[in-house]
C-alpha cells in the first residue's frame, strides 16, 4: 500500500502536502488533522485571547526543552533574517527609550562583553556602517564626545600614551615604505598618488 503524499485539512478543507502538517505521533499518519496555516492561525488567536496563560506555557516549555528551543530559534533566524530585522526596526522605533535603557543596563552589567561585541561588529561585520555612524554621532554631539575623550585620557594616561607611540611608529613605517616605493618606481608612485587624490576628491563631493 502506497503512503499518501497529501491529506485534507479538517479546518480549511484544502488538500495539502504532508509537509504542510505538523507531526503528531498519536495519529495513524503521524500528522495533525489541521494544516500548519490553520494551526498557526488558531495559536495566534489563542495567544491574543489568553496572553498570560500562553506566556506561562511558553516559559515552562522553554525551561523543559532548552536545547530544542535554541535549535528552533537558530533555524528560524537563519530562514527569516530580513523579517527579523524589519521586526526589530519597528520595535525600536516604537520603543526607543526602552531599548536604550535596556542597552545601558546590559552594558553596565557586562562592560567587557559589550566592548568586545562592539569591536567585532566594527572591525569585521560592518566597518563602513560603523564609521558612518561614528561621523554622524560626532557631528550631533561634538562637545559631549570631546569631554568623554578628555575623561578617558585622564583616567588612562599610560594606555593613551602607548597607543600614541604605536600610532607614530606605524606612521613612520608607512612613510618609509612610501619612500622606498617612490625610489623603486617613480612613475608607478605618481600614478598611485593621482588615483588617491581622485578618490579623495570623490569622497569630498559625496560628503558635500
Amino acid at each position: 500500500m502506497t503512503e499518501p503524499i497529501e491529506k485534507q485539512c479538517t479546518q480549511c478543507l484544502a488538500f495539502k502536502p504532508l509537509g504542510e502538517f505538523h507531526n503528531d505521533k498519536s495519529r495513524n499518519d503521524g500528522k495533525r488533522a489541521e494544516c500548519r496555516c490553520c494551526a498557526n492561525a488558531y495559536r495566534r488567536k489563542y495567544y491574543a485571547a489568553n496572553p498570560e496563560k500562553a506566556n506561562e506555557y511558553t516559559r515552562k516549555y522553554a525551561a523543559a526543552n532548552p536545547e530544542k528551543v535554541k535549535e528552533d530559534r537558530r533555524k528560524y533566524v537563519a530562514a527569516n533574517p530580513e523579517k527579523l530585522i524589519e521586526t526589530a526596526r519597528k520595535y525600536y522605533a516604537a520603543n526607543a527609550e526602552k531599548c536604550k535603557e535596556r542597552a545601558r543596563k546590559r552594558y553596565a552589567a557586562n562592560p567587557k562583553k559589550a566592548k568586545e561585541y562592539a569591536r567585532k561588529y566594527r572591525a569585521a561585520a560592518n566597518p563602513e556602517k560603523a564609521r558612518e555612524y561614528a561621523r554622524k554621532r560626532y557631528a550631533t554631539n561634538p562637545e559631549k564626545l570631546k569631554e568623554r575623550a578628555r575623561k578617558y585620557a585622564a583616567a588612562n594616561d599610560e594606555k593613551v600614551k602607548e597607543y600614541a607611540r604605536k600610532y607614530r611608529a606605524a606612521a613612520r613605517h608607512a612613510r618609509n615604505q612610501c619612500a622606498v616605493f617612490n625610489a623603486q618606481d617613480p612613475k608607478k608612485w605618481e600614478l598611485l598618488q593621482s588615483k588617491l587624490k581622485a578618490l579623495d576628491s570623490t569622497k569630498t563631493k559625496e560628503k558635500e
